[in-house]
């Protein structure tokens, strides 16, 4: 019913921001002013990372909002966690394509190499960086009332999601995944050394 009543022009749609509401309507930050014998309010969306799921690395647990995004799908600290965090500014799409096609180069590179564990961890040049919000310049009110809860990122990658398709391409397809900041291991293998 919504979209007909807009394709024979008895509804439209407006974007922009509540300034208040009035006694016969709302007022718009842009001057305008719509009337309304009825205000719904559905902004209730809460941004919820990874489901929510809690997470624990060796028993202690790890706040998603204390780690750093790497290349915008991994987080410091936390090993063998892949996502997608797709882009703002073009197709989710774009960027899936791009992790999954990573996430498997990863895993063959593992496979060769024979660990069964990677984690992001900042580099000594990485610490003190300045400290950014996963999203820029992107401000809905779904994600900045949970900025709080999301990982920061840097100013220099792989600390930095730039969301950019044709700087992701290049460094998720074909870029180096032994870069000092991913760190590769088999932890059985160590504690068996370790015991010897």
């Amino acid at each position: 019913a919504l979209f007909a009543a807009i394709r024979e022009g008895q509804a439209e749609v407006m974007t922009d921001t509540i300034e208040r509401v009035t006694a016969d309507g709302i007022a718009l930050a842009s001057g305008e002013r719509l009337d309304a014998d009825i205000l719904v309010t559905a902004t209730g969306l809460e941004l919820c990372m990874l489901g929510g799921v809690r997470f624990e690395v060796d028993g202690a647990p790890v706040e998603i909002a204390h780690t750093w995004s790497y290349r915008g799908l991994m987080f410091s600290g936390l090993p063998n966690l892949a996502h997608v965090f797709g882009y703002i500014n073009a197709s989710w799409t774009l960027r899936s394509d791009l992790v999954t096609s990573w996430v498997c180069r990863l895993l063959k590179h593992m496979d060769a190499t024979g660990t069964t564990r990677c984690v992001p961890r900042l580099r000594p040049q990485d610490e003190g960086m300045a400290e950014y919000p996963i999203t820029q310049d992107f401000s809905p009110g779904y994600i900045t009332r949970r900025l709080h809860l999301l990982p920061k990122q840097g100013v220099q990658a792989p600390w930095h999601h730039a969301q950019d398709y044709a700087s992701d391409r290049k460094t998720l397809l074909r870029g180096e995944l032994e870069d000092g900041a991913l760190r590769f291991d088999d932890p059985a293998r160590t504690v068996t050394a370790g015991r010897v």
